[in-house]
């Protein structure tokens, strides 16, 4: 799951960027992502979320 923190821009003019908060399956926040406004949709009501282990890789401390 994701919270919509802001929405920035390009700095070449490109599509605009949604910077996220991630949460794992309990609520816990794990990480900041910024990915293009197009990749960003609301969860809706006929989704079922599904749940697996987390892996980090060069996780930094």
């Amino acid at each position: 799951m994701a919270t919509l923190v802001d929405i920035v821009p390009h700095p070449a003019g490109a599509e605009k960027g949604a910077v996220l908060e991630l949460f794992n399956a309990v609520g816990e926040s794990i990480g900041v992502a910024v990915v293009p406004l197009s990749a960003v949709a609301s969860l809706r009501s006929d989704q079922m979320p599904t749940v697996r282990p987390l892996v980090y890789v060069n996780k930094v401390a």
